[in-house]
């Protein structure tokens, strides 16, 4: 560890004993009468933003609203995710903070969720509090303190108040949606029946991603009366003609990242198989540099494809809009990020590469029987082309070959 990463680390260390010294507090709720059908208001905290990790707690999420007394949920989240946990999730209320709140800002978030527990008939009461993040915050016992919930539930053992604990982050070995489900069960909530994700857009956000993908391609105007799941099947089938696969080689840590010279021979690659395959490289738009890099790989004949076989992600892509499209593709190839299980909720065909991070990446890798997960024990940038190019191919012959 270098010296600026010392005086981070130890500036944390002392924020966090600082929190928990002048705001702690201890939940009164008896852990061995915990039940879900006594819960009234409902708290979840993701001021992380992950939309990753969004679409793996939405089964964990739908259990919560087909309880008997249908809970209050309420969530505090950055911009970005506000329109999910409203339009599509479904939460009753839906705060936006920022991605760091100050104790100000936090004791106003606090003094709307009481509100909305008053004008639900609670009293002001909230019963469970619910963090994931593996490690906790300063703002975390700011909240808990403020809202003094019956039950806190987290990942982080090193917390005393956190009476319901989630998973072990140094032990736990299975999918996280597996640890929502064990909680689930701790309360009494039989989830005998498979884990099943909710695709995170509407039929309308789906129309805007055809209009995109397939302008040409005949298909009705989606209904809001039909899963979109099965409208997005649907509209596959309907462009059945051009195969669609999408490459995201985009994730937050650059050693998660492909290189540009692989994604533009993997693109190369689909391209070259027919005159009617078609790519979606899957980069945000801010990611100008990396996809003019790709670009700039690009053989003219194939860079002269961009615009009608080669397509780029659409200006400001939503949360939704992004997941729209992931469900519009015949397969996907990608990194380890949030479209990965963006694409498990809508059983899309993938091959996906990870670092072999152990436990992490045990807990993170796709929750699908249509989803190869190829885990290597280096970053994928330093890895030599051929260990993703030969896998990237089979998995596209695999994929034509079933059409």
């Amino acid at each position: 560890m270098g010296l600026k990463q010392a005086y981070f680390a130890l500036r944390d260390r002392v924020r966090f004993i600082w929190a928990q010294k002048k705001y702690g507090y201890m939940p009164e709720g008896n852990v061995q009468d915990f039940k879900w059908e006594n819960l009234n208001h409902i708290v979840i905290l993701k001021l992380d933003g992950k939309l990753g990790d969004t679409q793996v707690m939405s089964d964990f999420y739908r259990r919560l609203k087909a309880l008997p007394q249908r809970p209050l949920l309420s969530v505090v989240c950055p911009e970005n995710l506000a329109s999910v946990y409203y339009d599509i999730l479904g939460f009753d209320q839906v705060l936006v903070s920022s991605r760091k709140p100050g104790a100000g800002e936090i004791n106003s978030l606090c003094q709307q969720i009481v509100a909305a527990s008053q004008g639900a008939g609670h009293q002001g009461k909230v019963d469970l509090v619910l963090s994931t993040e593996p490690a906790y915050r300063p703002r975390d016992f700011i909240f808990n303190w403020t809202l003094r919930p019956d039950f806190i539930a987290g990942c982080d053992y090193t917390v005393a108040s956190i009476n319901l604990h989630i998973f072990h982050p140094a032990t736990y070995n299975h999918p996280v949606s597996r640890a929502f489900t064990e909680l689930l069960n701790r309360g009494g909530v039989d989830t005998s029946d498979s884990v099943r994700y909710t695709p995170l857009f509407k039929a309308e956000h789906l129309s805007r991603a055809m209009s995109v993908l397939n302008p040409s391609a005949v298909f009705n105007e989606p209904s809001d009366q039909m899963p979109v799941a099965e409208l997005a099947a649907r509209a596959r089938a309907a462009a059945a003609s051009t195969p669609l696969f999408g490459i995201n080689p985009m994730a937050a840590p650059k050693s998660r990242r492909m290189s540009p010279e692989v994604c533009a021979s993997i693109i190369k690659d689909i391209l070259g198989r027919s005159e009617s395959t078609r790519v979606l490289l899957m980069c945000p738009a801010s990611s100008r540099e990396f996809i003019r890099a790709v670009m700039a790989l690009m053989p003219p004949v194939t860079a002269a494809l961009h615009g009608t076989r080669l397509l780029t992600m659409p200006e400001n892509t939503s949360v939704s809009d992004l997941a729209a499209l992931t469900a519009l593709l015949d397969g996907m190839i990608s990194v380890d990020t949030a479209t990965v299980h963006l694409a498990c909720s809508c059983n899309i065909a993938q091959i996906c590469f990870y670092d072999n991070a152990g436990l992490e990446s045990c807990r993170w890798q796709p929750l699908s029987h249509n989803a190869q997960c190829i885990k290597f024990d280096q970053a994928l940038g330093t890895l030599p082309e051929r260990a993703l190019l030969e896998p990237a191919a089979a998995f596209i012959d695999q994929q034509l070959a079933s059409r």
